[in-house]
């Protein structure tokens, strides 16, 4: 909901945001930040640490990719000793991820590279290793490692892989004419900003899975949209004009306010509830999925999915109360589960009800699933509690 910028003087074009050994680093065009909270940062330097496209951990190190060809690793702190560790190709390099075992990179046309270590890579023919679909040839342009395996987007498509050497292509819901630009794998969901095939522009249409079995294509926000990421119960947005949207269920969506008119490329979230937003001529922006809670002291209320139903939490009374926007019928009910399903209480509701306590337990910090059942009906709501 609110946003502060940083980096003010650095005029590095951010694609991309990693964490990992206790910092953040961000690489662009111009080489790359890094940041142990995410508020502070400072450049780094080093021979041909230009064109950056991607960037992870893994292995006790950075490593990034760029749009020269060139791989380039560097230890927890990225404090200058980045080195180059592959000969340049001539290929364009878009995106670098680690599974625990390796790190596989991709770009065009058609290119993959797998390191068991980081710092010997191998190039792979693509061809031969999934990217030739139906005659034609698949053009990586994003990857992400979530759920078991390595997920790579192209046009019009999306593949699956164990090692990055054998790919499986996913079907998900039609992707005629788009391309997965970006995809990221953030407190377990899958999500990724759709680019206009041909064009190669951005798109406002969003991708989106919990399992990377069975995928949906969302309309997002009335603008276009380069990343998303998910946190808290929350899909978080940004694009060009410095925009950034929220939705909490991946159809209906919020702008926020700006705070800059400079394209934003990348947005990140992690476990430290940091959330950050980067893009062109030095743009980066700060918040916190803190925004997005239920705090206490405070009436809060979201819609359910299609806005039929509503539910909300009162914690301005001594016992803190789950209120509905409508008089129960009889023989419904609602049950309250954990993010790991565990269910933690059930209400069965009376007729004409419309509030129920809350025990101690569930409005301790945590997030919980409010599940409303009423035979065939149902709906759920996701709250996060924070003291």
């Amino acid at each position: 909901t609110s946003w502060q910028a940083r980096v003010r003087g650095l005029t590095i074009s951010y694609n991309q945001i990693a964490f990992g050994g206790g910092m953040y680093m961000a690489v662009g065009d111009s080489g790359a930040v890094v940041s142990s909270d995410g508020l502070n940062w400072t450049k780094k330097y080093a021979n041909n640490l230009r064109e950056l496209t991607g960037v992870t951990y893994g292995n006790n190190m950075f490593v990034a990719v760029s749009r020269n060809g060139r791989i380039f690793a560097a230890g927890n702190s990225g404090a200058g000793d980045w080195q180059e560790v592959n000969p340049s190709m001539g290929e364009t390099l878009l995106g670098v991820a680690y599974s625990g075992n390796g790190f596989v990179a991709v770009g065009t046309p058609s290119v993959i590279y797998v390191s068991a270590n980081g710092i010997s890579w191998t190039r792979l023919a693509g061809q031969t290793s999934g990217w030739n679909i139906a005659g034609a040839t698949q053009n990586p342009t994003s990857i992400t490692f979530g759920n078991g395996l390595f997920w790579a987007g192209s046009n019009n498509r999306l593949f699956s892989s164990a090692n990055g050497a054998q790919w499986t292509e996913v079907a998900p819901p039609a992707l005629s004419g788009l391309r997965v630009t970006s995809i990221t794998y953030a407190n377990n969901r899958f999500t990724g900003a759709l680019g206009i095939g041909g064009a190669g522009g951005p798109s406002n249409r969003v991708i989106t899975s919990t399992d990377g079995t069975s995928w949906q294509v969302l309309d997002g926000p009335e603008n276009s949209v380069r990343s998303v990421t998910y946190a808290n119960g929350y899909y978080i947005a940004v694009g060009d004009s410095g925009r950034v949207f929220t939705s909490n269920n991946g159809q209906t969506w919020s702008a926020r306010p700006r705070v800059t008119n400079r394209n934003l490329m990348t947005v990140f979230s992690n476990a430290d509830n940091v959330l950050l937003a980067a893009g062109a001529s030095g743009a980066m922006l700060y918040s916190t999925t803190q925004d997005l809670s239920v705090r206490h002291n405070s009436l809060a209320s979201r819609t359910a999915q299609g806005g039929v139903r509503m539910m909300s939490v009162d914690m301005q009374r001594s016992t803190p109360r789950l209120m509905l926007s409508f008089a129960a019928p009889g023989n419904a009910k609602v049950s309250f589960y954990s993010l790991s399903g565990k269910r933690l209480y059930t209400h069965r509701l009376k007729a004409g009800e419309r509030s129920i306590e809350l025990p101690g337990r569930i409005t301790q910090n945590g997030v919980i699933i409010a599940q409303y059942t009423n035979g065939d009906q149902k709906f759920s709501q996701r709250f996060q509690f924070t003291k």
